[in-house]
């Protein structure tokens, strides 16, 4: 008899990969669009379905024996307060999943009609997918996700770019005089513009 493996779990998006899919940290593997699901440690009942279908994967893929022997973080749900602290705190308060897809995800809104609105930062509720996976002799559960709903919002996540942080802050962008190719420097008071007139 199959056990349940999927379900709906409520959390906050962050760090998504939604409309093109992309590799992991070391650029190794196929492209996968990608989402990073942080849960509310008071939302129990998230939490209940999530470690369900984790435990019900767990055991249909290595057997119920494997699941009393198990090692830590067999069940891909990561602790936000136990992580390196970021500037953000993003994590904070939180369990993690970090979720794969290999197809494009649907996104619907709260009528459950296809949506843009989705965005890192808003909350959504994730139809989940608990599958097993054995790797260098490291058994673990990890997540694919389907379907993204649109929950509520939240405060937009901004992606810090550290390609963009390595170029210097420049100061304000020459002035274009019209009708003319001639570049001036800014220009600080209005009378300077016609002081050589």
């Amino acid at each position: 008899m199959a056990v349940e493996r999927n379900s709906i779990i409520r959390a906050r998006l962050c760090f998504s990969a939604l409309e093109q899919p992309i590799t992991g940290r070391d650029g190794q593997g196929e492209p996968r669009y990608r989402a990073t699901l942080c849960i509310d440690k008071n939302d129990k009942e998230s939490m209940k379905a999530l470690k369900m279908i984790a435990e019900n994967a767990y055991k249909e893929g290595f057997g119920a024996e494997a699941l009393k022997t198990k090692k830590e973080g067999w069940s891909g749900i990561n602790d936000g307060d136990k992580r390196d602290k970021g500037p953000d705190g993003i994590h904070d308060g939180c369990f993690y999943v970090n979720a794969k897809a290999k197809n494009k995800p649907i996104l619907i809104d709260e009528a459950r009609q296809e949506t843009t609105k989705i965005y890192d930062g808003c909350y959504v509720n994730a139809m989940l997918y608990a599958y097993t996976y054995e790797y260098m002799g490291k058994r673990g559960v990890g997540y694919s996700f389907s379907v993204l709903q649109f929950a509520a919002p939240g405060q937009k996540i901004e992606r810090k770019n550290s390609v963009v942080d390595a170029f210097p802050v420049l100061g304000p962008a020459p002035v274009v005089v019209e009708d003319s190719d001639e570049v001036s420097a800014p220009v600080e008071d209005i009378d300077d513009v016609f002081s050589g007139l």
